[in-house]
């Protein structure tokens, strides 16, 4: 397979001639996909790669290390040695700083910490409570491209599990923005200063979650 070096990495490339005409560049994984028209030479297509060494410099993102590979995390703060052990009979044990799975899964993570999920569930929902008048429905699961998201017509909330990898205050900025919602579904300036009014460090933390 070739290889190219992009900001000190050794970055696999994945070269496949295909009934395309234009050749085309993409990074997913760690690795670059390199599709070229059939009747592009393969040299010819690595030579068009060469030739985007800028953009891809710019745009190229090691792949990520799963907590598993790196037998570690951080949970709200706190950090934590994980292991995983098949033979083990509980889904899960936390003892002297340790995770101990019996399964590689990281929901068995989220539902040993689903309460200060809940927990702060409950404490956004106290200072909307007088405001929205209706009970709010939660919902968790594991996104890609959202932390949360609002359904204002069915008065649902979804957070993402993965918040649980970020400090409490980033969890807590995602329910007051999602609840902010019911009263604005938009991102327009009225909401940001109808955020404000419970929630006003935002943009602080709007970077933290980016990072």
């Amino acid at each position: 397979m070739n290889t190219v070096i992009i900001n000190d990495f050794k970055v696999d490339i994945v070269c496949r001639p295909r009934n395309i005409k234009n050749i085309n560049i993409r990074i997913h994984d760690g690795k670059i996909f390199l599709t070229y028209p059939l009747k592009c030479s393969k040299n010819r297509a690595l030579a068009f790669l060469d030739e985007h060494t800028e953009w891809l410099s710019k745009n190229y993102k090691p792949a990520k290390i799963s907590i598993f590979e790196k037998k570690e995390v951080n949970i709200f703060g706190e950090k934590y040695l994980v292991e995983v052990d098949s033979m083990q009979k509980e889904k899960i044990i936390l003892k002297n700083g340790v995770i101990v799975l019996n399964q590689a899964c990281e929901d068995l993570i989220f539902n040993y910490f689903k309460d200060e999920f809940i927990e702060t569930f409950n404490k956004v929902q106290k200072i909307y409570q007088n405001i929205l008048k209706k009970e709010v429905i939660i919902k968790f699961r594991m996104m890609k491209t959202k932390w949360g998201s609002c359904n204002f017509k069915k008065y649902i909330i979804t957070i993402n599990k993965k918040l649980m990898y970020y400090e409490k205050r980033c969890l807590e900025y995602v329910m007051f923005h999602e609840f902010t919602h019911f009263i604005i579904p938009n991102h327009s300036k009225d909401f940001y200063k109808e955020l404000s009014k419970y929630y006003n460090n935002h943009e602080k933390i709007k970077i933290e979650l980016k990072g």
